[in-house]
């Protein structure tokens, strides 16, 4: 006979496997999701309003809320589109199932207002710092920028001012959470931890209106003291390439040269590394990026590195040694592949770089 214990037992461990396992296939389909919008993004022209407005539809179908609303808040950014009605309608809609935008109770002072009213986002974007060399304050902003919170990342973590303890106290006011909530986020590892606070900031951060406001003093004290992967292989693969076609002190490693200056010292510092990637970030011309996140094969990285180029309009001004033998080339398709995985659209950092005198 079995007793009632283990069987009580064995029923929690049974509907455990069960939840572990239904977890772990939706974060595998929203995974898929994700890779299949990106590469439906990446097929439309960038005026394409129709296919981009067929992409929100895609969406909207497949109940993938946080890319309806990246994929309207696109949209709205075209020219002549920024009132457009229906991606108007479905950012509303995007905005209404994401689970940080549930308006403040009824019974909250705010209400009280004119109700008649919409409330009015907010807003605690600081005005662009300019800089000639990033700090290592400026650099935590790109790798949390850059640090994927819904892929695995190995990198080092350090919370800061007693931040977990700050920002759950905050969560659990504002989403009435329960003990056993705590206790499930205590078991993550650090790396889960800071992707779990992050994506709940950010969330946080798109509900933002005057009458549900939020200050976010939490994300500074998440510090990521590595680099994300993103940093690892620009690093390890994309610098190198530059720092040989690029960085000499004849093109982009010298003053009054180029239109941008790379630095370039035998030993590089992080300041220096962060630096340079958002110079390269930064630079495009009318019809191509350097770095092209929406359509990374016509990144000029990739262009101006090909023996052959079939674009005009993407040739160096000067000339330069072929870095790719073809599209096939080993060198070609790693680089490719990291601007395909960079964070989508480019994320806004605040910070401008400045050309050093």
């Amino acid at each position: 006979m079995i007793k009632k214990s283990s069987l009580s037992h064995a029923i929690v461990l049974l509907i455990c496997t069960i939840t572990i396992g239904w977890a772990a296939t939706a974060a595998a389909s929203d995974v898929e999701t994700e890779k299949t919008y990106n590469r439906k993004f990446r097929a439309l022209a960038a005026d394409d309003l129709d296919g981009h407005l067929k992409l929100a539809d895609w969406c909207r179908q497949q109940e993938a809320w946080e890319l309806l609303l990246k994929q309207c808040n696109h949209i709205l950014s075209l020219p002549g589109n920024a009132k457009h009605r229906k991606a108007t309608l479905l950012r509303k809609l995007a905005q209404s199932k994401l689970p940080s935008t549930t308006p403040p109770p009824t019974d909250s002072p705010e209400q009280t207002e004119d109700s008649s009213k919409p409330p009015q986002q907010t807003s605690n974007k600081p005005a662009p710092i300019s800089t000639t060399l990033l700090t290592n304050e400026q650099i935590q902003i790109l790798r949390r920028l850059e640090f994927k919170l819904n892929k695995p990342e190995r990198v080092q973590i350090r919370f800061n001012n007693d931040v977990i303890n700050r920002f759950w106290d905050y969560r659990t006011a504002r989403e009435n959470l329960q003990k056993d909530d705590r206790k499930a986020f205590n078991k993550l590892n650090p790396v889960q931890k800071a992707q779990e606070m992050l994506k709940v900031i950010r969330d946080y951060e798109r509900a933002n209106t005057e009458a549900n406001p939020f200050e976010d003093t939490y994300t500074k004290d998440i510090e990521l003291a590595s680099d994300p992967e993103a940093f690892k292989t620009y690093k390890s693969m994309v610098w190198p390439i530059v720092k040989s076609a690029c960085s000499s002190t004849g093109c982009h490693g010298g003053h009054d040269r180029a239109s941008f200056d790379l630095y370039n010292d035998r030993v590089m510092s992080d300041n220096k590394h962060y630096t340079n990637f958002l110079i390269l970030s930064n630079f495009g011309r009318p019809a191509h990026k350097l770095i092209d996140r929406d359509y990374p094969e016509k990144s000029l990285i990739l262009q101006y590195g090909m023996a052959d180029s079939t674009d005009p309009t993407a040739i160096h001004p000067t000339n330069l040694s072929p870095v790719f033998r073809n599209t096939s080339d080993v060198k070609y398709k790693r680089i490719l592949d990291w601007i395909t995985n960079l964070e989508l659209p480019a994320p806004d950092y605040g910070i401008v770089v400045e050309k050093s005198q």
